[in-house]
Parts: C-alpha cells; structure tokens; sequence
C-alpha cells in the first residue's frame, strides 16, 4: 500500500516538476520577446525621430522650391513681357520703305509667329492662374475665319499649299473674340507646319444643337495613335516641321484646349499616320443666329497652289544656274542670291516666277520646298 502511494506522489511530483519547466520555458520566452519588443519599438521611436527630422527638412525644402519656382516664373514673365517690345520694334521697321518686299514679308511672318508665341505664353499663365477675362460677343464665324486666314496668306502660298474653306456665312457664335482669333491661328499654323509643299488644308464647319463644330483639316504625315492623347499638354509636340524657323514648342495646343474649353466647347484630334490630321473644336452658336443676315455673300475661300510648270526649254536654260546653286549650301543666302540676279529673262513670265519662289524659299528658310524647286 505504502509503495503504491510513493509511486503515485512519484508521478505527481514529476508531472509538477514538468509544468514547472513548461511555465519557466515559456516565461523565459515570453521576456526575451518583451526585451526584443522594447528594443524594437526603441529603435520605431529612433526612426520616427529621424523621419520627423527629414520630413522637417522636406518641408522645408519643398518650400524653398515653391518660393524658387515662384520667383522663376516672374522672372520668365517679365523676360517674356520684355521680348514684346524689339519685337514690335522689328515690326515696325519692316514699315520702312528701305526694305525690300519679299524680305519684309517674311520678316513679318516671322516676328507675328514670335510674338503669338509670346502672347501664348502670356495667356497660358493666365488661364492657370484663373485671371482671363471673358468678354463674349455676337461673333461672324466666316468674318473671322477669313480675317484669320488673310494674316496667314503669304506663308501659304509660299509653302505652296492649297486652301479651302466651307464656312456658312450665316454662322454667328457667342465667344470673346480675340480668344477664338487665337485659337484659329495656333490651329492653322500648326496646319501649315506639318502640311507638304503642294499639300491642301480645308477649313470647314458644322452645326450640331447649340454648338458650332469646326474643324482645320490637312494632308500631312499624320501622328501616331500613342502620341494624340499627349498632344494638348504643356511642351508635348509632334513630327519636326520640314520648314526651318517654323519650330514648335507646345503651347499653342495647350493654349487651345485651355481656351476651348473655357468658353464652354469642346477640342480634340483625329489623326493616323499617312493620312493627315483633322483638329476640331465646338463653340457656343449665338442665339437666334439663324434669323441674322450674311455679313458677307460669298461662304468660302479658296487659294490655289501657284501654277510653277516648266517647259523643257526652260529647264534647259535654268541647267547651268541650278548646277552652280546646287554647290552652295542654302544658308549662304547671299551667294545664291547673287547667282539668282543674273537669270534676267525678264520676258518668261514662268522662269520670273521659278526665281521669286526661289527667293521666298531663302527669306523664309523653306528648306523642304527649296530643294523641289532646284530638282530638275
């Protein structure tokens, strides 16, 4: 009996003795994660401190580049604002009677193409920072689009483009009218850029409800699926034009899409490469338009590529001065010039026109559509 009870006492002390290690184990356990939990949460409140220092310094330095950022776009507008004053001071000079016409001409363009892009800038700005005023009024669509066009006359005939436009003269829009001039005038020299020598650009419109679609349409290569998306951002552009002043820095686009869409339209781009592109934007039609009369009774414009066919014979007595030019490079304008005075046939009215077109290409950098001409 006595055996049997020590037996038992045996096997209760052993099994206690087993929990007691059980619970030792685990309570040593248990404080070594405690100790590895102090030491992590110490070394949490180490990188919370330093993270809070560095953001300090973030901030600090994102400030900084705020007040940086600030002071570089005054700086740029008043370097912008500045640009406008030898700008018109070329403009009028080219009033002078000194200067020859064909030069004058161009210089013109030229200093006009300079001074949008200044007025772009400018006006940019001001959409984003919400100070653009907004003065609409009863607008004449075709008025305006022939008004646009004619500022843009040389440069296209001189790039040999063709123009068409399909206008109803009876289309009155409401919308602040320097701003629609401006988006007209972005679109269309855009259209000119990147149209070929020989190519075509058609100016039409629609009515649709209340809204007026119009829409710049040209033959030129077109722009990739991937790249139309982009287009109307800030300094986004496409294909470098073939014409050598003419460059494009992206804000005429984003100046549009700004200025479309704060009178209340609509712009986009339809386009794939080889098969040109179509820019179309939407705009208020004026109220009770339908019952206005024509401002004027003709709707369209058209200006016809200039008729540049040479006979053989011509060819054969402009051989000998196309050799010589062909050895000069194109910027050496004064020497091709030169050359160009001695053709004095002054009787072939197709060889008068071969040369002033030679010269237009030269005063106006064209390189594309002088070396059309000089290849025969």
């Amino acid at each position: 009996m006595d055996s049997v009870i020590e037996a038992r006492v045996k096997e209760r002390t052993r099994k206690l003795e087993d929990i007691r290690d059980s619970i030792s184990a685990y309570a040593v356990q248990k404080f070594e994660l405690a100790q590895e939990l102090e030491l992590r949460n110490r070394e949490i409140l180490e990188q919370k401190d330093i993270t809070a220092k560095q953001s300090d310094k973030l901030r600090e330095a994102y400030f900084e580049i705020k007040k940086l950022d600030a002071f570089r776009q005054q700086v740029v507008r008043m370097m912008i604002h500045d640009l406008k004053n030898p700008l018109n001071i070329i403009l009028n000079l080219t009033d002078t009677p000194g200067i020859p016409s064909k030069p004058r001409s161009v210089i013109r363009q030229i200093s006009f193409e300079m001074l949008d892009l200044i007025i772009n800038i400018l006006e940019v700005n001001k959409f984003e920072e919400m100070k653009m005023k907004l003065e609409n009024e009863i607008i004449n669509l075709n008025s305006l689009v022939k008004d646009t066009i004619e500022k843009f006359t040389v440069l296209i005939l001189n790039a040999s483009i063709e123009l068409k436009t399909s206008v109803p003269a009876n289309y009155w829009i409401n919308a602040d009218k320097h701003i629609v001039k401006r988006i007209f005038s972005n679109l269309l020299s855009n259209a000119i850029k990147y149209t070929p020598s020989g190519g075509k650009i058609e100016i039409n419109a629609s009515q649709k409800d209340e809204m007026v679609y119009i829409e710049i349409r040209d033959n030129g290569k077109g722009i990739q699926e991937e790249r139309v998306d982009n287009l109307f951002q800030m300094y986004v552009q496409g294909e470098k034009p073939d014409t050598l002043y003419s460059t494009s820095t992206g804000i005429g686009l984003a100046y549009c899409k700004m200025a479309v869409e704060a009178l209340g339209g609509k712009i986009g781009i339809n386009s794939e490469p080889g098969a040109g592109t179509i820019v179309w934007f939407s705009i208020y039609m004026a109220e009770s338009a339908g019952s206005r009369e024509k401002e004027d009774n003709s709707d369209s414009i058209e200006l016809n590529i200039p008729d540049q066919r040479l006979t053989n014979e011509d060819i054969l007595y402009l051989t000998p001065y196309i050799r010589d030019i062909k050895t000069i490079e194109m910027c050496e304008v004064t020497r091709i010039l030169s050359l160009l005075a001695n053709i004095t046939c002054t009787d072939n009215e197709r060889i008068m026109r071969w040369k002033e077109s030679v010269e237009e290409t030269l005063f106006s950098a064209n390189e594309k559509r002088y070396k059309e001409l000089i290849s025969f």
